[in-house]
């Protein structure tokens, strides 16, 4: 799902709020229609806004957070990984474990983590 389709969903109910309250206003108490249209045309032109400040955290993968970024990463064995090791992922020395033997210098795969050991595999 895109993340303008995502943000646009997720802005639903608070629009449709904001729309039954300006209603109840301008039908109670005697709003005027142009102040009525005014606040909704604000509160969309407020989600409007927001949009490009919240748009990275509404992209696929972006719930995961520390060490889960790098899951599906390529990096390098630092030295050979024999069960354990350490690898060089985006710039950064991890421990990693293999379950198949890694030569120090070769390419890894990040497949996920455990707490803050990287599972990898030979890439």
């Amino acid at each position: 799902m895109s993340p303008l389709l995502k943000y646009s969903l997720m802005q639903l109910p608070g629009m449709a709020l904001a729309a039954g309250i300006v209603w109840a206003v301008w039908s109670w108490a005697g709003l005027p229609d142009w102040m009525a249209w005014g606040a909704l045309g604000a509160w969309i032109a407020k989600d409007i806004a927001v949009y490009p400040l919240v748009r990275s955290s509404l992209v696929d993968g972006a719930d995961r957070v520390g060490a889960g970024r790098l899951i599906g990463e390529r990096g390098v064995a630092h030295e050979e990984i024999a069960p354990t090791g350490y690898v060089r992922v985006r710039g950064e020395l991890w421990r990693a474990r293999s379950s198949a033997p890694v030569a120090a210098g070769a390419a890894v795969r990040v497949r996920g983590v455990r707490r803050l050991t990287l599972l990898v595999e030979p890439d």
